[in-house]
This record gives structure tokens, sequence and C-alpha cells, in this order.
């Protein structure tokens, strides 16, 4: 079928048959001309054999012409208004059309495997970071994010996305049993050896107050001792004291010493316990209860609201440009990124393709189901119409092929009959 011509579209939208009327004049001159031929031909009389052979073809060619025309009127008409059994099928048929078009849906696109195989060939995630790291690209996609954020930030909207914010995030914390979420943390911690640069970090400011503060324990054993012991004994002990735990804290600042190793033990022991809610589970749920819902978290959250309009709006509290570039230069560099990291791609396309196979069989119920109700609030006439204006220039050439053909095999059939004569 040809593209719909801005002609064609005008009468799909209008619903009137419009831009099928020139073409229809085509088919209309055609069967003019050899009703005139063949008018002339019974007008002379007596033929000879040429003319003979050119009324044969012009009357199979009327009857082959008026045989189409009535074919392709019978579609969306009652051919001259005569109700005949059969004719203006589509007019008569909106509710078998509508279910038609609801099953050829159904049964040719819901096909989850296909959708899925269909999202991995196109390869959406290369195609998606090539489209990013053209600058250009990564400005218009930038611009339509920022374009609605003023529309967000009025002090009535502000005013409701914080309490949104506040409410949204704490109730939903509120359900998370945190031990789990605490063990895995914790655990990513322990694999890339955090813990023990924390141990280092504890060693290194205990031996650095030691060092900076050499009377401190000399102060604390004079205060505790007992009244009879001699000073001088309790400075001697608060001396022996402070260089065993520098001495001390310098042995375990070896990665290596026991003492390292038992802190590994108890991180596991630790670890497996909050990953399987063993660790006080109800001590820590409990916790985690008050401190979500204190009044102090919930005003952390709104100042993060407050810091993150800081970052997108320019220095007069109102303009997006500053957001627009740090969103343009973060598209362009995700786009980079993206471009060099096939695995990644893969990643991504293997991702969508599930997300597309999981959800083809209920968008395509969605919008078929949207199809067949929308052509069932057609009338008769309006579907006709819209159906005429988008295939009725195509059908006028059925009406051009019968005319032709019908010339043709009159031809054909008269050449017969006299080569039988003949004989």
């Amino acid at each position: 079928m040809k593209p719909l011509s801005k002609e064609n579209t005008a009468g799909i939208q209008s619903g009137v048959p419009n831009a099928g009327k020139n073409h229809k004049t085509k088919p209309l001159v055609m069967l003019v001309v050899l009703v005139l031929i063949f008018v002339f031909t019974v007008w002379l009389g007596s033929l000879n054999f040429w003319l003979r052979l050119i009324k044969a073809g012009t009357e199979a060619g009327i009857i082959g012409g008026l045989v189409d025309w009535f074919a392709v009127v019978a579609l969306f008409n009652h051919p001259l208004g005569i109700p005949i059994p059969h004719t203006a099928i589509i007019r008569n048929k909106t509710e078998e059309f509508a279910e038609g078009a609801y099953d050829f849906v159904i049964k040719n696109f819901s096909d989850p495997n296909k959708a899925s195989q269909f999202v991995k060939e196109r390869e959406p995630a290369r195609h998606l970071s090539e489209w990013f790291k053209q600058p250009k690209n990564s400005d218009a996609a930038a611009k339509i994010v920022t374009t609605s954020i003023p529309l967000l930030l009025t002090p009535q909207s502000d005013s409701n996305i914080r309490t949104f914010l506040i409410k949204t995030i704490v109730e939903e914390l509120r359900k998370q049993n945190i031990s789990p979420v605490v063990g895995r943390l914790l655990e990513q911690v322990y694999r890339r050896k955090h813990h023990q640069e924390i141990v280092d970090i504890l060693i290194g400011v205990a031996k650095k107050f030691l060092e900076q503060n050499p009377g401190v324990l000399r102060e604390t054993v004079a205060e505790r001792s007992s009244w009879w012991i001699p000073g001088f004994l309790d400075r001697r002990m608060a001396d022996i004291v402070e260089a065993s735990l520098l001495e001390k804290l310098d042995e375990i600042s070896d990665p290596n010493h026991d003492f390292r190793r038992r802190i590994d033990t108890v991180v596991e022991t630790l670890i497996e316990d909050l990953k399987h809610d063993r660790f006080d589970a109800y001590k820590i749920r409990d916790f985690w209860q008050r401190f979500i819902g204190s009044e102090q978290t919930g005003q952390l959250i709104g100042g993060m609201w407050t810091d993150i309009k800081k970052e997108m709006l320019d220095e007069d509290g109102t303009g997006t440009e500053k957001l627009k570039d740090k969103l343009a230069s973060l598209f362009q560099a995700l786009g980079a990124y993206l471009n060099e990291d096939v695995g990644l791609q893969e990643e991504i396309d293997n991702r969508l393709s599930k997300l597309v196979e999981r959800t083809a069989p209920d968008v395509v119920e969605l919008v078929a189901t949207y199809i067949r109700d929308e052509i069932k609030g057609w009338s008769g006439d309006e579907i006709a119409a819209k159906m005429e204006a988008a295939v009725g220039n195509d059908l006028q050439y059925i009406r051009i092929n019968g005319t032709v053909l019908g010339c043709v095999v009159g031809v054909l059939l008269f050449l017969a009959v006299e080569a039988v004569t003949l004989i």
C-alpha cells in the first residue's frame, strides 16, 4: 500500500473520504471513454474485423469496470443507495472489525520472546550512549529535565514536596529490617579491608594522644590511688603503663598481628549475625524505629531537600541554567562511559529485554484493548469514512485494473472465437 499523503491524513482525521475523490475520477473517465467507444461501434452497425475486436474489448472492459466498481463501493456503502445484502460491509461490521483488530494485535504482537529479541537486536544501550555523547543531544535532554523544575519549586509545591519526601522516606525506611542491610554493608566494608583501615586510624589517634599528653596517665593514677601508696610509686606505675600501651599500639599496627586477625573473626561473626537477624535483632529494630521516627531525622531529610534545591537553582533562586549545564555534562559523561563499556551495554540490554519480556503481553493487551474500544466507539458511517480515506485511493486502482483486464479478456475471447470459426 502506498504511503498516506497529507490529503489522506486529513481525510482520516476528519472522517470524510475527501482524499479519494481525485482518484475516483481516473477509473470513471476510463469507463466513460469505453462506453463512448462501444456506443460508436454499435452506431456504425456493420463492422470489419478490427472494429468488432474493439467492440468486444470495450464491452468486456465496461463489464469488468462496473463489476469492480460494485465490489469497491460494496465495501463501504450500498451501491446506488440500494440496501443489497452483503454490501456496506465495513459500515455494518463495526463490532466484528473492532474484535478482529483486537485479535490481530494480540496474536501477532504479544509474544514476549519476540519482543525481548527485538530489543536485544536493536542494541538500545549502544545507541543511547552514542546519542548522549553528542553535546547537542545531552543539552537537549538536560533542557527537557530542567524546564519542568520551576513548576515544581513554587512556594506551595516546595512545601508539599518537602512534606511528601519526609513522609514517604520515613515510612519506607520504617518498613525495612535494618539488620540484614547493615550486615551486607559491613560485609562490603570487610571485603575491602576498610575495617582494618579504621583500626589503623584508631591506633594512630591513640598514639598521638598519648604522645601529646604524656602526664595524663599520671594524673589519672594519682586521683584514683590510695592515700597510703607513695606518689613516686604511682608515677612509676603510670609511666610503665604508658610505655606498655605505646609498645602494644606499635605491635598491633602490624597488619599480620594476631590481634588484627581476632578483629577479622569478630567482624565475620558480626556480619553473619546481622545478615541472619541474630545479633540482638529486637534491640536493633527498636533503635532503628526510634531513630527514623525522630524529629531530627525529619529535619535531616528536609535539609537534604534544601541542599538539593540550592544545587539545582541559580544564585537568584529561580533559574535552572546551572543545573542544566551540570546535567548536560553528566549525560555526556555517562554516554562516553557507557560507549566504552561493552559489558555494561550488554547488561543494560539484557535487563531491558527481560523487562520487555515481562511487560510485553500486558502492554500489548492494553494497546489492543484501547484500539478495540476506540473502534467500537465509532459509528458505522465514521468507520467507513476513515477506512475509505485510508485505503480508498488504492482501491480505485482495482476498478482501473478490472477495466483493463476486462478489455484484455474480451479481446482474447473474441480472437479465440474467430479462430474457432475459421477452423
